[in-house]
């Protein structure tokens, strides 16, 4: 039982002077001692130390502790009304998970919205405990996890599950989809045809696009694709590594919390990223430069754990299913304003000193004649394994041109 400090004079920890705290039934409480000492049988001998006043009772305390709870639910209903919380508690809580910390912008400004959205739809009757971490489950985890219903809604990248999700890496490939508000209308129409192929396990997936991924460096200014030869880059997801190779750098992967020290001891030379993930993990620290080489983005899907999705029943379906993807969209919408190209530019050149790097129109154009191959080169592997590769290509380039997206441009600057 831990024990707490009553005086005759009403003091308690959160106002008492130093001295007091200092005071032996204070020490004893700190050292973890047990209630022995309301009889008197401290083993270290602190009884005799302590002032009769201070001895009440345990039946005392027990009446001092009901008076204190009767207290609290006598003013309850006054502060439940001046505070404005809704009338009626939640029928459903689940468990939500997006592995990033609670403080990024994206948090702030995709995942929570998102989850905020939902639960206004639910009229209050779904509520969010929002999880976060690595070691609530780790990137490569977080399906199967939720699948088992370790968690009930997370927000899933695929880039970690390479092969896994076939039909999922079209939007992964370099250059096939230019900024992150586009890609997203673009999974969202296409993917959520063949969403039950790709996952079977889970219940109501929507998509979320990232955005391309560029490539930082920690000293050496990339102008020309012959300059990438040698360097050693991290890479995650399907298809960036073939890129690398065909331009004769050398793909490494490691993971993400990894990053940071083999870019500091020069492990690395450099990684590909968004700049949403570049402060999180305090890469500005250690890198030099931009390249505005569009390496391919990545898809994540926000699935529903099976269980839950059914626990809430079809009512809650149907409002859920039509705030969803309004929710997914809206806030990528928002930030197009300041997404991945416009917050380097205008944000983290200045405050950390870096510098952007435009290729040419000339390197561009050989990008995109290495980059075209490998879109073929995907729909052929669907169709060894047994997909329409070929008509789901010729379904994303003919979505690209419905949303104004034209085909085959790798890089368009803001």
């Amino acid at each position: 039982m831990v024990m707490s400090l009553y005086h005759t004079k009403s003091l308690n920890r959160a106002n008492a002077p130093l001295a007091a705290l200092k005071s032996p039934i204070c020490q004893a409480e700190r050292g973890g001692a047990t209630n022995s000492y309301e009889s008197g049988e401290h083993r270290g001998g602190l009884s005799k130390q302590i002032p009769v006043e201070h001895k009440f009772t345990f039946q005392r305390r027990v009446f001092m502790r009901k008076k204190q709870l009767l207290f609290g639910l006598a003013i309850l209903p006054a502060v439940y009304l001046a505070s404005g919380t809704e009338t009626s508690a939640a029928k459903f809580t689940f468990n939500a998970f997006y592995f990033g910390p609670k403080h990024t912008s994206f948090t702030k400004k995709r995942w929570y919205p998102y989850l905020d959205a939902i639960e206004k739809a639910s009229g209050g009757q779904i509520k969010f405990k929002r999880m976060h971490g690595f070691s609530v489950l780790p990137p490569p985890k977080i399906y199967d996890g939720l699948a088992r219903g370790i968690v009930h809604v997370a927000y899933t990248p695929t880039v970690f599950t390479p092969g896994r999700f076939k039909r999922t890496q079209m939007l992964m490939l370099p250059g096939l989809a230019r900024d992150r508000v586009t890609g997203a209308k673009i999974a969202n129409e296409i993917l959520r045809l063949h969403a039950h192929k790709d996952f079977p396990e889970v219940a109501m997936p929507i998509f979320d696009y990232s955005g391309p991924r560029e490539l930082w460096t920690t000293k050496k200014p990339i102008r020309k694709l012959s300059d990438l030869k040698g360097l050693r880059v991290r890479y995650y997801g399907a298809w960036k590594k073939p890129a690398l190779l065909a331009v004769g750098a050398i793909p490494t992967t490691m993971p993400a919390p990894e990053r940071f020290m083999a870019l500091e001891r020069g492990l690395l030379d450099g990684t590909l990223e968004r700049s949403t993930t570049v402060e999180p993990f305090g890469i500005q620290e250690v890198i030099r430069h931009r390249i505005t080489f569009n390496m391919g983005g990545a898809i994540t899907v926000i699935p529903w754990n099976k269980g839950a999705w059914n626990k809430i029943g079809p009512d809650l379906q149907a409002k859920i299913k039509a705030a969803s993807i309004k929710a997914a969209i809206d806030p990528i919408a928002e930030m197009g304003q300041h997404d991945d190209i416009n917050l380097a530019r205008n944000t983290w050149a200045k405050k950390y000193g870096l510098k952007n790097i435009d290729p040419s129109q000339e390197e561009l154009a050989k990008w995109q004649k290495i980059i075209r191959p490998l879109w073929q080169r995907w729909a052929d592997k669907l169709e060894s394994d047994g997909v329409n590769g070929k008509e789901m290509l010729a379904e994303v380039l003919r979505v690209q041109k419905k949303h104004g997206e034209p085909a085959y441009v790798p890089y368009v600057k803001p």
